[in-house]
């Protein structure tokens, strides 16, 4: 009895962190191509598009682990980017960890954020933000109020493939802006046929006899 309700924890928590990487992976793919897919066994395939203007895709001409590249002035041109097509600066830069092993060696990055300031940094590395394997740490708070987020979060694919949020050697930026959550009505009449995150249930098949 104690291994069956084992059991039962172990594959109700196995769905949960499946919806929890669902709601990661729509929110990735949204920041990263402004578009969301759906899809799953029983439903089709549907886009959603919100319509993200194509100037806000910014590659610098060298990548910042490369000499002669320029970090500093590729952030500001992001930032006016952003600026041109919200009003707004934004607030947070997220990349993947490779990136930020690149930024925070550049002599550009440096003279302008680290230098001046004896070089102690001004807020301390790995504050986690997230929960389970799937962690942003906090680099730096920057003097012009961007701070610096890595985030190597990560799923497993149908076929058992580790497949990344963030692409290798992805940085963006990020608004402060508030959002909203949205979920679809729940079809049971247990669930009152409600919207919920999560809507654990079992039943009971009595020849042969099973748990669903």
């Amino acid at each position: 009895q104690e291994a069956f309700q084992l059991d039962q924890v172990q594959k109700l928590d196995m769905l949960r962190k499946s919806i929890d990487n669902r709601v990661n992976l729509m929110c990735a793919e949204v920041f990263t191509t402004g578009k969301l897919i759906v899809m799953s066994d029983d439903q089709p395939k549907f886009e959603v598009d919100f319509g993200r203007d194509a100037s806000a895709n910014f590659a610098p001409a060298l990548t910042w682990d490369l000499p002669n590249s320029t970090p500093v002035q590729d952030i500001e041109t992001m930032m006016q980017i952003m600026f041109e097509l919200t009003g707004s600066y934004g607030a947070n830069l997220v990349m993947r960890t490779s990136v930020w092993k690149a930024l925070v060696k550049h002599n550009d990055f440096n003279d302008v954020f680290i230098k001046p300031y004896g070089g102690i940094r001004n807020v301390l590395e790995n504050t986690t933000f997230n929960t389970s394997v799937n962690q942003a740490n906090l680099k730096i708070k920057l003097d012009n109020g961007l701070t610096i987020w890595t985030f190597d979060g990560y799923y497993t694919d149908g076929a058992g493939n580790k497949q990344f949020y963030l692409p290798d050697g992805y940085c963006g930026v990020v608004d402060n802006g508030s959002g909203v959550r949205a979920y679809g009505a729940i079809q049971d009449l247990e669930a009152n046929l409600g919207a919920f995150k999560y809507f654990p249930k079992t039943w009971l098949n009595r020849d042969p006899s099973a748990l669903y």
